[in-house]
């Protein structure tokens, strides 16, 4: 086999597989944000190239090197020709299907090996199974656990990359029997590694737009369910690249789409918590990769390899010529069952995308409200803060302005004390009568207690204005007072009148406010 040839192949399956099979791969690791941060280009592809030395080290060749170009060009036109109607369609069995199609046509029916659908369908099952017994135990684990929420998915976020990483080996070392033998092994193996970052990296726009959207889509799961699905489609590839005998059931080694294998896991740990599950969609997968596209891969690879070797196909055309018709009915039969049922899922298609674009805008909507929630609650910390450094400014002059005041009175009695003139001593005690009397009124500090708090009430000073223009200034603090809880003693003292006055504003109030005679005033008050 050329170098080239090589290197077309590890473009074609690197390129194909990390937009279709490792998006869906990903995604669940994707639902824990710390994820995102560690599982880059390099990191991603150097976990599949360890997986692939691995298994390069007792990889046989399954098709002769000049045929190796038939497989690619028959896999490649497979999966265009049904990505038309199926977009997220895998490589992986279209290759699989090519390969066979290339050794049914030169070794006859027999070399093809009939048990690898089944090992597909028995990998599917088993990836079920296991995704629903590990999510069951993993969610009861994650209740009984009484940690801090923050330390619980910090703990879950690695168990996650962990589980993605030997995901990634998993899928590197059981893809590795599909890549050909160029050279020695370190050769190729240098070879694979640098075209398939450079792929990586090309790719790497088209491969986060549709993980984000699987992710949006499917993957919306809890932590507990993605590791759960991720450690089960990771042990399932491993379980599936050696071959299985048990009693009269032997299952080969055969490559797996990862892809069906997570989808798989969702539908299993769907099942584990209760939730409806979408059959339909999931058969629809395992009929379109396991089943539509490696059978047209093989037609195609069949057929081009006799169109190149007619020699072959003269000697077995019966042979071939029948099976190449019954395999053309049953792809004309999927692909005909695939385009009815893409057809009949339009409706539901645009009902989903209605409800994401829905969906997506409430989520939108409710970010502004929290963002719009935090700015006033913002706002109302600063205006908080302003009042408080007011209330210290004031306490502070009213401090001063109330030890000038008692200085001066001292002064003032001590004088009146050594005054002998009976006159003077009368027009001294005169002048601390007035002093006292008008501080007696403190209007400063009450016009200050007045501005406070109509600052921190001003809702509730915005609605009795509004509803109740009527009202003076002074039973507009009234109202105030009483909404406080204030008694008529303290109430008296702050709007400096008389007790009896209170009781008379609050009569006067009562009719303004339009209150019936068994009205409670202040619970009234207290509701505006």
């Amino acid at each position: 086999m050329t170098i080239t040839v090589f290197i077309l192949f590890v473009i074609i399956l690197t390129g194909w597989f990390s937009v279709t099979d490792l998006p869906v791969a990903l995604a669940p690791a994707g639902t824990c944000h710390t994820v995102a941060r560690r599982l880059r280009v390099p990191g991603i592809m150097l976990l599949l190239f360890v997986g692939i030395g691995l298994s390069r080290l007792e990889a046989p060749q399954l098709v002769p090197d000049k045929d190796y170009l038939v497989v690619i060009f028959a896999a490649t036109l497979a999966v265009i020709a049904v990505r038309i109607f199926i977009k997220d369609t895998s490589i992986v069995f279209s290759l699989a299907g090519a390969i066979a199609g290339t050794r049914m046509l030169q070794n006859g029916s027999s070399a093809v090996r009939w048990s690898v659908p089944l090992s597909w369908l028995a990998a599917v099952m088993l990836t079920i199974l296991v995704a629903t017994i590990l999510c069951k135990v993993l969610s009861s684990i994650s209740s009984r656990s009484d940690c801090h929420l923050l330390t619980k998915m910090n703990r879950m976020g690695l168990a996650i990359t962990l589980a993605a990483s030997l995901l990634l080996v998993a899928i590197g070392f059981n893809l590795g029997g599909l890549v050909p033998s160029v050279s020695t092994m370190e050769f190729q193996l240098l070879v694979f590694a640098a075209v398939a970052i450079v792929v990586g990296l090309l790719v790497k726009g088209e491969t986060g737009s549709n993980t984000h959207r699987l992710m949006e889509r499917w993957f919306d799961v809890s932590a507990e369910a993605a590791l759960a699905m991720t450690l089960a489609t990771a042990l399932v590839t491993i379980i599936f690249s050696f071959n299985l005998g048990l009693g009269n059931i032997h299952l080969k080694a055969t490559p797996l789409a990862p892809g069906l294998l997570m989808l798989a896991g969702l539908a299993g740990c769907e099942l584990a918590q209760g939730k409806e599950i979408n059959w339909m969609a999931l058969a629809s997968k395992i009929g379109t990769d396991a089943l539509l596209t490696p059978l047209l891969a093989m037609i195609l690879a069949c057929l081009i390899s006799g169109a190149l070797h007619p020699n072959l196909f003269s000697l077995m055309n019966a042979q071939v010529g029948l099976l190449v018709m019954l395999l053309t009915l049953v792809t004309a039969g999927l692909l005909i069952m695939s385009v009815l049922y893409l057809r009949n899922s339009k409706s539901s298609g645009r009902t989903l995308r209605e409800m994401d674009d829905e969906l997506n805008e409430n989520r939108r909507a409710i970010n502004e409200m929290e963002i719009k929630t935090m700015q006033a609650e913002n706002e109302n910390l600063h205006n908080l803060l302003d009042l408080k450094r007011k209330e210290l400014v004031n306490v502070a002059m009213n401090l001063g302005e109330q030890k000038e005041f008692i200085d001066g009175l001292y002064e003032k009695v001590k004088q009146a004390q050594t005054e002998t003139d009976a006159d003077k001593k009368d027009a001294l005690l005169h002048e601390l009568r007035t002093d006292l009397n008008l501080r007696k009124n403190f209007s400063n500090e009450i016009d200050s207690f007045y501005a406070q708090v109509e600052t921190l009430h001003k809702d509730f000073t915005t609605r009795m204005t509004e509803r109740f223009p009527q009202l003076t200034k002074q039973e507009r603090r009234l109202a105030m007072l009483l909404r406080l809880g204030f008694s008529t003693k303290y109430m008296a003292a702050l709007m400096n009148i008389a007790p009896t006055s209170v009781e008379i504003g609050r009569h006067r109030l009562r009719a303004k406010l339009g209150l019936a005679r068994g009205q409670n005033l202040t619970e009234f008050v207290k509701t505006i």
